[in-house]
Order: structure tokens, then C-alpha cells, then sequence
């Protein structure tokens, strides 16, 4: 069966019209050639079992009620780990690192379209004294963690691999980003980019959606389309060339995150592990977070719209009006996989996890093939979730962390004071000051704690803090500042480079 064939029969012959339509057009061979190629890209019988599939999960989402759901009943906390065992974690995961076996992947496939910026996400400069860019903090983040990783076990040389997950609309850009800064210092051979798939945009009815007469509207399949890029990019094949043991994920947005956390590694070995998440208490009922717990028998994570407001608001001892919330395990999106788990994904869970719908603005033709912004929602997207997967784990470990040390996404505009370009900067800031502080340094303007409802960042904290950033390059945690800071006075703002 010819592609064409294919697309007729699966309801979809609207795309072979706007094929013929060019075929038949003078001018326009180019044009048709690149259409004919995308349709033969696509798996259109798999795309019509995908949308029903989604359409299916759609119709199940209810809000999940309180005997639907039980909190994960294992999520080790560091901050009642014994320090003893941390330390213990901590040299098991520096000895897996300079065995490299353990690997580190971005999610890096999204623009700053929220941010109001055009570029890649992970070449934003989030106005730091630095002006250092979101890949540069992480880049330097491995640079130093490599350094530290070769004198700590003895070694002239320590190379942790860097797997950094771009889309097909910021895989050019942000790889002349890293051309252009010299990789940031790290070796070229370590980096590997690779783009996650592609599915096309459909209508309510499932129809294909072009946007414009010769080209079929696409979008990324969503985080979750990890699995199969790995496999289908060769990613799981070179980890496995290289020995790698553990792959540690996380997203391009977060300014605090720990790259390849030491701890978190040694954790891993010790749980032995298939997949692990980082958490970390929500910071309130309302906070529009997933929540990592046992939903109808398996693990998974209750985005926040599905779960009751009476369960998300429910305590552990309902008479303490400060008791923990019951439901408190917030997912990060920063987690941890053993290979052969990927490996298992790849071939076999990633055909088994659910096709989410999202109803967005789609640009697409008219009925003259002409391109049209459209100003209400228009269409689907279809996209996978990477957390789906942990349905499969055997041994799922979830890692309780302070969200001050680890956690500060960005993901909206300048002015919101909310996951923005200002609370990222308060939150690094606040922690690099405790670095210098902790180190024995006198700051004689700190930053206050902030005085939002719950400890939550306020405006009001953004537009008084005072800049204090210290380089990667120099301390990740604040080790070797004693010896920089301790008796030291300093005021605000103060760049350690």
C-alpha cells in the first residue's frame, strides 16, 4: 500500500488532495516532494490508533477521589538521612562517576516562548551579575563536578557524558549556542545532542492539521516521547558503549538543579534502583503541581487539575492545623534511570503509556492553503508524559530534597513573580548567600527570608534583593569556601568568580 493509499484510508485523504494540488501545479515540484516526503514519515495507521487511544484517556479523567489514591509509602528524606549514610551515599556516587557510569540528560527540546524570547530556553540569561545562561550555570556545574570527581578518587581526568534532548525547533540553534561558547569548556566528544520526535497536530476529529498547502502541522510528542528518541537516536546504544550504568534527567529550566548529584547517585546503587524522582514538599495545597503517589494500585504522578481540592488540601493529623500535607510529594521532573529500564522502555513501555491531550493555538491553512494564526485554541497535540512510565518500575525510589537547594524552575514571563526570571534569581542568591555564610563569610546586608504566604517568594523579596552569585567554577555546594570567605566581611551584591 502506497503512503498516499494509507492516508485515504485512515480518513486522511484531505492531505493527498493538497498533494495532488501541488503535483498538478507548475512551480511546485519542490513543494510536493517535501510534502510527499513528511507523509511518508509518518505512520499514519499508528496516528489514527494514537488519537483514539488519547480520546479514550480523555473521556476517564475525573477528578481522583480520595480512595483512589495513597500516598507513596517510601520517600526517603535527606533531611533525616544521617549524615553518616549521606556521606556514605555521597562516596559511592563520586566512585560511580569516575567509573562513568553515570550519565546526565536535559530536557532542552522548548523555546522561551513564555519568557517572551524566541531562543532556546537554555540559552536565556536570566540576568545574573554573571549574565551566564542556563546551559553555561549547568555546563559549569559538570565542568566542576568533574574536577572535584578526579581529585576526590585520584584520577588526572574525570568525563561525565552529557545527553542533552533538544526538538527540531531549537536543535540547530542551541548546538551553534555551544559552538560558539567553546562547549563551555567541556570536551566537544562528550556532549551528544539529539532531537525528540514529532507527531502531527490533528483536529478535535482527528484530522491532520496543515499548516500551510504543502507542509502537515507538527508538534514535539511531549517529554515522554523520550523513551523511543533514545532508542531511535542511538543514545541507549552509545551509553552502553561507554558503560553507563545510570542515566540522571532533568529539565533545562531549573537554576538550582544539581547536575549528576552525588548523593542521589550513591542513593540509587544503594536502592538498587530501576527508575528513582526527586521531590519535595509542595508549598502549598493549591500549588499547581503534580503529586508523585499510588493512584489506583500503581505508582504515578496526579497532575494537580485531577486531584479533589478536599484530598489536596487534606493533612496528615487533621488536627494540627500545620500538619503535612497527606498528598505532599511534589514531582520535579528531575529523575533517574537504570539502562536496562531504558532499554525495557523503549522496546516495550513507551507503546503501553497514554497519549495526553493538549488543546492549543495551531498556526494552519485555509481553505487556500494560506497560513492563519488562530486566536483561539484549534487543535491537538498529542504528547506523552515521561513520568507515565513509572507504572512499569519495580523498584521505584523517590528522593525527598529541601526545594531551596534544588529547585527553582522558570517558566513565565518577566513581571508574573512566579516561576519567573526574578524568583530564579532570588532563589540563587538566597542559597549561594547561606554557601557564604555556612563558609564562615559576615554578608552585613543579607537577603531576609521570604515573607510570601507559606515562605513563598513575594514580589516585594524580588525587587529588594541584592545580587549574591557564586561561580560553579569555584564552589557547586559550597565546598572549598572556607578557605575563600571564613573571617571575610562582604555586602551586597557580590559576584564570587
Amino acid at each position: 500500500m502506497t503512503h498516499t493509499e494509507a492516508f485515504s484510508r485512515a480518513g486522511q485523504g484531505h492531505v493527498v488532495e493538497w498533494l495532488t494540488h501541488l503535483q498538478n501545479t507548475p512551480g511546485m515540484e519542490t513543494q510536493a516532494h517535501d510534502l510527499q516526503q513528511q507523509m511518508s514519515s509518518i505512520d499514519v495507521h499508528a496516528l489514527t490508533t494514537k488519537h483514539a487511544k488519547a480520546m479514550e484517556v480523555s473521556k476517564q479523567l475525573v477528578t481522583m477521589k480520595e480512595e483512589q489514591l495513597q500516598p507513596l509509602p517510601d520517600i526517603t528524606s535527606l533531611a533525616t538521612t544521617p549524615l553518616s549514610e549521606r556521606a556514605e551515599w555521597e562516596s559511592v556516587g563520586y566512585q560511580k562517576l569516575a567509573q562513568g557510569k553515570v550519565a546526565a540528560l536535559v530536557l532542552a527540546g522548548g523555546q522561551g516562548t513564555r519568557l517572551g524570547a524566541s531562543e532556546p530556553k537554555g540559552t536565556y540569561d536570566v540576568c545574573l551579575p554573571s549574565h551566564k545562561s542556563l546551559f553555561q550555570i549547568q555546563a559549569e556545574r559538570l565542568c566542576q563536578l568533574q574536577t572535584l570527581t578526579a581529585k576526590r578518587q585520584g584520577q588526572d581526568k574525570v568525563t561525565i557524558r552529557w545527553y542533552i534532548m533538544t526538538s527540531p525547533a531549537t536543535d540547530r540553534s542551541t548546538k551553534e549556542f555551544f559552538t560558539k561558547h567553546s562547549f563551555f569548556g567541556l570536551e566537544e566528544s562528550q556532549i551528544v545532542f539529539f532531537q525528540q520526535g514529532l507527531l502531527p497536530c490533528l483536529s478535535p476529529e482527528g484530522k491532520i492539521l496543515m499548516e500551510s498547502k504543502f507542509k502537515i502541522a507538527t508538534a514535539p510528542n511531549g517529554n515522554g516521547g523520550l523513551y523511543q528518541a533514545l532508542e531511535t537516536e542511538g543514545i541507549l546504544a552509545d551509553m552502553r558503549k561507554h558503560g553507563v550504568e545510570y542515566l540522571l534527567q532533568y529539565c533545562v529550566d531549573n537554576i538550582l538543579v544539581r547536575v549528576c548529584d552525588p548523593v542521589w547517585v550513591g542513593f540509587l546503587y544503594h536502592k538498587q534502583a530501576d527508575c528513582s524522582a526527586k521531590v519535595c514538599g509542595k508549598s502549598s495545597a493549591e500549588e499547581a503541581v503534580g503529586v508523585l503517589c499510588v493512584r489506583e494500585g500503581q505508582v504515578g504522578v496526579v497532575e494537580y487539575s485531577e486531584i479533589d481540592k478536599g484530598v489536596a488540601a487534606a493533612r496528615v493529623d487533621p488536627s494540627v492545623p500545620d500538619s503535612p500535607l497527606r498528598f505532599n510529594a511534589a514531582h520535579l521532573c528531575i529523575n533517574a534511570f537504570r539502562i536496562d529500564f531504558l532499554e525495557q522502555a523503549a522496546a516495550e513501555y513507551a507503546d503501553l503509556m497514554p497519549y495526553h491531550i493538549a488543546l492549543k493555538k495551531i498556526p494552519c491553512a485555509d481553505s487556500n492553503g494560506e497560513t492563519q494564526q488562530p486566536q483561539q485554541p484549534n487543535g491537538w497535540k498529542l504528547e506523552l508524559f515521561i513520568f507515565d512510565v513509572f507504572a512499569f518500575a519495580k523498584n521505584l525510589v523517590a528522593l525527598e530534597i529541601q526545594r531551596t537547594e534544588e529547585f527553582a524552575p522558570l517558566k513565565n514571563a518577566v513581571g508574573t513573580f512566579r516561576d519567573s526570571e526574578e524568583t530564579c534569581r532570588y532563589a540563587l542568591y538566597r542559597l549561594h548567600q547561606r554557601y557564604i555564610q555556612e563558609a564562615g563569610g559576615l554578608i552585613t546586608n543579607p537577603i531576609p527570608t521570604p515573607t510570601g504566604p507559606s515562605g513563598s517568594v513575594a514580589r516585594a523579596d524580588c525587587e529588594s534583593v541584592e545580587a549574591c552569585e557564586v561561580s560553579p567554577l569555584v564552589s557547586l555546594a559550597g565546598e572549598g569556601l572556607p578557605a575563600l570567605v571564613s573571617g571575610k566581611t562582604f555586602t551586597l551584591p557580590f559576584l564570587l568568580a
